[in-house]
């Protein structure tokens, strides 16, 4: 039984802990349908009713993983044309890297703690060693729901917005802010290459500036110093970026192509005289707008 319990908290099914039989595509799309956990009939008539009540804690968190984890491992292998979606992938990869892999060294620590005392700790033990692990995957679980409706850039809004919620003590600013940190890096990547170079991503839905046009298949390079650009409103990180400083951004990249400073050269001496150039632009930004955001 004990066996079962462990293998079930890293989302595996066991003869005495199953995940329950659902209608064919019942699992599709709707987060309430993600793989639960529940006794088989065997364990049922084994086990007296308060061993169930007991128990039935364990199952909720092998739930709560086998949740995340699909919704993790979904963002990671969807590959929608023409490419993946960036933020998405980055947030589903460094979820993966400071929630799910901690939380599976964790049970591999917590199995050698039963195997030294002969199996013979009580499952409640169990439940209150997974304590924190049970409120990130609450969390996370709730984040990756909403991240569903959240296109490109503005990932960045809800995480941080999530993250101003916390108190300092709870268990959840770390990860959550290594999340911040790597969707601060693409999105920067991203800002650094329109504000220097004028170039966009040539994927939709995922930077606030981008072509005009509908048809993204008919921008072969992602320079496209000839492709005329516009703000898309609903993808600008209000959090980060004010309608005005957009506006900005927006002239910025547009001067830079109109200098003729978008294609990136081998030549050293070059970009320095691009980047030297590019500085006289800073008149553009008033960072005092923004409340502390640096250019």
């Amino acid at each position: 039984m004990l066996h079962d319990l462990l293998t079930s908290l890293l989302g595996l099914e066991g003869d005495l802990v199953v995940k329950p039989i659902k209608a064919s595509g019942s699992q599709s799309g709707d987060p309430d349908n993600y793989p639960s956990f529940e006794l088989a009939p065997l364990a049922l008539s084994r086990l007296s009713d308060s061993q169930v009540l007991s128990i039935k804690p364990l199952l909720h968190i092998a739930g709560l993983y086998s949740k995340v984890s699909t919704s993790v491992e979904a963002m990671l292998t969807s590959v929608p044309e023409p490419q993946p979606e960036p933020y998405h992938y980055t947030l589903a990869d460094t979820i993966d890297s400071v929630v799910l892999e901690p939380y599976r060294d964790r049970i591999c620590e917590i199995e050698g703690a039963l195997l030294q005392h002969d199996g013979l700790l009580p499952v409640t033990y169990l439940v209150a060693q997974l304590r924190d692990q049970t409120v990130l995957l609450n969390f996370f679980s709730s984040l990756l729901d909403d991240a569903r409706s959240v296109r490109g850039c503005v990932l960045l809004d809800l995480l941080w917005s999530r993250y101003n919620t916390l108190p300092d003590s709870s268990p959840i600013r770390a990860p959550l802010g290594f999340c911040l940190d790597a969707l601060a890096e693409l999105f920067f990547s991203m800002l650094s290459k329109w504000i220097a170079f004028g170039q966009v991503p040539m994927v939709a839905d995922v930077f606030f500036i981008a072509p005009t046009s509908k048809d993204y298949s008919v921008v072969e390079t992602e320079s496209a110093s000839s492709t005329a650009v516009e703000i898309h409103h609903h993808l600008v990180p209000k959090g980060i970026i004010s309608p005005s400083l957009a506006d900005k951004i927006l002239l910025c990249g547009s001067a830079v192509r109109v200098l003729g400073l978008c294609n990136i050269v081998d030549d050293t001496s070059t970009n320095a005289e691009n980047l030297s150039r590019l500085r006289q632009l800073n008149v553009l930004f008033d960072c005092t707008e923004t409340g502390g955001f640096k250019m």
